[in-house]
């Protein structure tokens, strides 16, 4: 059973108290131990302390909400492929990743590089969502991102095209999708 404690801190010198609970441990021989409280939300001395409940909030607690974690990783994904491209700047896939059944799919980054300057579009479903270039210079893309851009659901593709602006040549190109599933 919980008990109100007190610790005065800087025992002698008129130190202040800190506001404990006291709990009998499990373990056999330990006794009684003391916990810390926190004080989640504002200033009163005990008026807004909270509890730790299992229950859904009214809207009048104090406290702070927490929630079961829905989007934690399952499996990650990398998903890479290939394509000979012709310069006639027309759209070409170059890999496509779809969502398997009940999985979201996360994208946190990409990679793309190419023997010749291309634009690569990132479409999830038929909707663009991003598009980088490649220069003669720079060859190389690797994008990634802190907070995943696009949520794709099962059955969804999210796929890397790219598009040749050297007329005539035909150009070598790779990319990778980066990402994770989250069960649903």
């Amino acid at each position: 059973m919980a008990t109100n404690q007190f610790t005065e801190l800087n025992l002698g010198s008129g130190g202040s108290k800190m506001d404990e609970s006291g709990l009998t441990s499990p373990e056999v021989g330990v006794g009684e131990v003391r916990r810390s409280r926190i004080l989640i939300s504002g200033d009163s001395a005990y008026g807004e302390i909270s509890r730790v409940v299992n229950s859904s909030i009214a809207g009048n607690e104090y406290g702070l909400v927490v929630r079961n974690i829905n989007d934690a990783p399952s499996g990650s994904v990398i998903t890479a492929d290939s394509a000979s491209v012709d310069g006639d700047g027309i759209e070409d896939t170059v890999v496509t990743y779809t969502v398997p059944g009940s999985k979201v799919f996360m994208l946190t980054g990409f990679t793309a590089t190419g023997d010749l300057p291309g634009k690569y579009t990132i479409y999830q479903g038929a909707t663009a969502i991003m598009s980088l270039r490649t220069t003669s210079s720079f060859p190389n893309l690797t994008h990634s991102f802190n907070i995943p851009p696009l949520k794709a659901t099962a059955a969804q593709t999210i796929t890397i095209k790219v598009q040749n602006f050297v007329t005539g040549v035909t150009g070598n190109y790779d990319a990778t999708i980066l990402g994770y599933e989250v069960n649903v």
